[in-house]
């Protein structure tokens, strides 16, 4: 956690950018029931649109081991699986770096996830932009989790 958070803090210091977007301004007040329908009718949208990621992956990175792919394919493409194949790898890697893997894949996020904020934000995040801060975070939570896991574990 502590290596998630200041990983994504230090990213989102050196990626910020000032919004020159103007304050939205409402000309009568809302109707707090229509509100409250158009939450609901779009909450359950997102969730199907989530839900629709997470088995497409789920799916996909099933076949492609069965294919024969390397293992480590999962650190791209989901972080369910990948945390699973990290700590798969404790006894020929050592804890230390077994979490720090972890990290990095909780980190990166995987395409999955990348993929579902893709969806929920509309094209309003620019792909690049967040698959190299994704890429930064999960770099540096790698580094801050090995140097703490091998300092406090060893």
């Amino acid at each position: 956690f502590l290596a998630q958070t200041s990983a994504t803090l230090l990213v989102s210091l050196f990626s910020k950018k000032q919004a020159n977007e103007p304050a939205v301004t409402l000309t009568e007040p809302p109707s707090y029931l229509a509100l409250a329908a158009d939450a609901v009718s779009k909450a359950g949208i997102a969730m199907l649109s989530l839900s629709a990621f997470v088995v497409f992956f789920a799916i996909l990175t099933k076949a492609l081991l069965l294919a024969g792919l390397p293992t480590w394919i999962t650190l791209v493409l989901e972080p369910t699986s990948a945390v699973r194949y990290a700590a798969g790898l404790v006894p020929s890697i050592g804890l230390p770096l077994s979490l720090a893997l972890a990290s990095l894949t909780l980190g990166w996020s995987g395409l999955s996830v990348i993929m579902q904020t893709q969806a929920l934000f509309k094209g309003d995040l620019p792909l690049g932009k967040q698959i190299f801060c994704r890429g930064a975070i999960g770099i540096l939570s790698f580094g801050i989790t090995f140097l703490l896991a091998s300092f406090f574990l060893s």
